[in-house]
C-alpha cells in the first residue's frame, strides 16, 4: 500500500485515482474530489468536513473514524466500506451505496440519505436521529440498538412529489429507538423489533407482516391501515395507538396492552388475545372471530 504525505494530500483532485493508497489521519476539509476513486484505500481518521465527494468510489475502503460532517456524498459508493465510528453528521448523501457497509457506532445525525442503498449494512448502535431515509433500501440491514428518533422513512420531503417508503424487510431493529419516526408505508415484513421503542411513530399503511415486536413500545403510534398478518406483538405496549383498519389476522397480542386504542374496523380474527388488555378501546366494526383468549373486556362482545 502506498502511503501519501500531507503535501500530496493537498493535490487530491476531482476524478483522481487513489486506489489502495493510505491517507491515515490526513486533513481533506473542503476538498473537491468528485468522481475520484479511493477504492480499497485506507482513509481511517481522515477529515473530509464540507468536502465535495459526489460520485466518489470508496468501495472496500477503510473509513473508520473518518469525519464527513457536512460533506456532499451524493451518488458515492461505499459498498463493503468500513465506517465504524465514522461521523456523517448533516451529510447530503442522496442515492449513496452503503451495501454491506460496516456503520457500527456511526454518527448519522441529520443525514440526508434519500434513495440510498443500505442493503445488509450493519448499523448497530448507529445514531440516525433526524435522518432522512425515504426511498431507501434497508433490506436485511442490522439496526440493533440504533437510534432513529425523529427519523423520516416514509413520507414526503421538500422537492419530492411522491417519495417511496424505505424498504426494511427482515431488518434487525432490536432495541432500536424510533420515537415519533415518520414511517408511512414502510416495508418491515419479517423485521425484528424486539424491545424497540416506536412510541408516537407513524406506521400508517405499512407492511408489518410476520414482524417480531415482542415487548416493543407502540404507545400512541399510528398503525392505521397497516397489515400485520402473523405479527408477534406479545407483551407490547400499544395503549392509545391508532389501529383503525389494521389487518392483523393471526397475530399474537397475548399480554399486550391495547387500552384506549382505536380498533375501529380492524381485523384481529384468529389472533391470540390471551391476557390482552382491551379496556376502553374503540371497537366499532372490529373483527375478532376465531380469536384465542378472553374478550370479556371488549364492550359489545
Amino acid at each position: 500500500m502506498f502511503f501519501a504525505s500531507a503535501a500530496m494530500a493537498q493535490n487530491i483532485v476531482s476524478g483522481g485515482e487513489y486506489r489502495g493508497q493510505s491517507f491515515v489521519n490526513l486533513n481533506f476539509d473542503g476538498v473537491s474530489a468528485s468522481g475520484a476513486s479511493f477504492t480499497g484505500a485506507d482513509l481511517s481518521g481522515v477529515s473530509f468536513r464540507g468536502a465535495d465527494l459526489r460520485e466518489v468510489q470508496f468501495r472496500g475502503a477503510d473509513l473508520s473514524n473518518t469525519d464527513f460532517t457536512g460533506a456532499n456524498l451524493g451518488n458515492a459508493d461505499m459498498t463493503f466500506g468500513d465506517l465504524r465510528g465514522a461521523i456523517l453528521k448533516d451529510v447530503f448523501a442522496a442515492k449513496i451505496k452503503l451495501i454491506s457497509a460496516k456503520l457500527n457506532d456511526a454518527n448519522l445525525i441529520g443525514a440526508f440519505l434519500g434513495g440510498s442503498d443500505l442493503t445488509r449494512a450493519n448499523l448497530t448502535n448507529a445514531d440516525l436521529t433526524n435522518a432522512l431515509l425515504q426511498n431507501s433500501n434497508l433490506a436485511q440491514a442490522n439496526l440493533k440498538n440504533a437510534n432513529l428518533t425523529n427519523a423520516i422513512l416514509g413520507t414526503h420531503y421538500p422537492g419530492s412529489s411522491a417519495p417511496l417508503p424505505a424498504q426494511m424487510q427482515s431488518a434487525k431493529l432490536t432495541g432500536a429507538i424510533l420515537v415519533d419516526a415518520e414511517m408511512i408505508g414502510v416495508n418491515l415484513s419479517g423485521a425484528n423489533l424486539t424491545d424497540a421503542n416506536l412510541s408516537g411513530s407513524n406506521l400508517a399503511m405499512s407492511n408489518l407482516n410476520w414482524i417480531n415486536a415482542n415487548n416493543s413500545n407502540f404507545e400512541g403510534a399510528d398503525l392505521s391501515g397497516a397489515t400485520a398478518k402473523g405479527g408477534n406483538f406479545q407483551n407490547a405496549e400499544m395503549g392509545k395507538a391508532n389501529m383503525a383498519l389494521l389487518r392483523a389476522a393471526g397475530a399474537n397480542f397475548s399480554n399486550a396492552n391495547l387500552a384506549h386504542a382505536n380498533l375501529e374496523s380492524a381485523d384481529l380474527s384468529l389472533s391470540n388475545l390471551t391476557n390482552t388488555n382491551l379496556s376502553d378501546i374503540l371497537n366499532d366494526g372490529l373483527r375478532i372471530d376465531g380469536a384465542i383468549g378472553s374478550i370479556a373486556t371488549v364492550s359489545g362482545y
